[in-house]
C-alpha cells in the first residue's frame, strides 16, 4: 500500500470519527430535550465535516477511474496478445 493511499484512508477514517463523534453529541443533546437554535453550532460544525469528507472523496475520485481505466485497458491488451 502507498503512503499516499494510507494519507488517503487515514484521512478519511478520521473524518468518519469526527462525523461519528457530532452525531452522538446531538443525540444526546436531543435525548436531554434540547432543541432549535441551540444546536445550530453543533449542526453546522458536522455538516462542515461532512462537506470536508465529501471534498476529500470527490478529489481522489478522478485518480481511482484512472487507475481502474488503466488497469481495465491493461488487462485488454494482454488478453488481445
Amino acid at each position: 500500500m502507498t503512503a499516499e493511499r494510507r494519507r488517503y484512508q487515514q484521512e478519511v477514517a478520521n473524518l468518519l470519527d469526527r462525523i461519528r463523534q457530532g452525531v452522538e453529541r446531538l443525540e444526546r443533546l436531543r435525548a436531554r430535550g434540547v432543541r432549535g437554535p441551540a444546536l445550530a453550532d453543533d449542526e453546522a460544525e458536522l455538516d462542515r465535516v461532512r462537506g470536508e469528507l465529501a471534498a476529500v472523496v470527490r478529489k481522489r475520485q478522478p485518480l481511482t477511474a484512472a487507475r481502474a481505466r488503466a488497469a481495465r485497458t491493461a488487462r485488454e491488451s494482454v488478453s488481445m496478445s
